[in-house]
């Protein structure tokens, strides 16, 4: 998905570039707000992936309980790992 907004916002500002002089501004801002927006979006992706890896990482790290206890936590990281794949 990176690599495809990339190409677009390069084509973008090319377009903005070569464009005659009226619909130049136009092309410009929306090529600045596409890429603000791919930045978003990207950070989001990031913080989602990074949540994903703590919740893996927490059975690992909690201090050892009972048996149900771990595969409460393991079961919870499971759902977790589905709404973030699916989202």
């Amino acid at each position: 998905m990176q690599a495809q907004g990339a190409a677009f916002a390069e084509l973008l500002h090319n377009t903005a570039v070569s464009a005659p002089r009226q619909p130049r501004a136009e092309l410009q801002a929306a090529a600045i707000a596409f890429n603000r927006a791919n930045r978003s979006a990207t950070r989001a992706e990031h913080r989602a992936a990074d949540a994903l890896r703590q919740a893996g990482r927490t059975p690992l790290t909690a201090p050892t309980a009972k048996d149900g206890d771990f595969v409460a936590a393991a079961l919870a990281s499971a759902v977790f790992l589905l709404i973030t794949l699916t989202t």
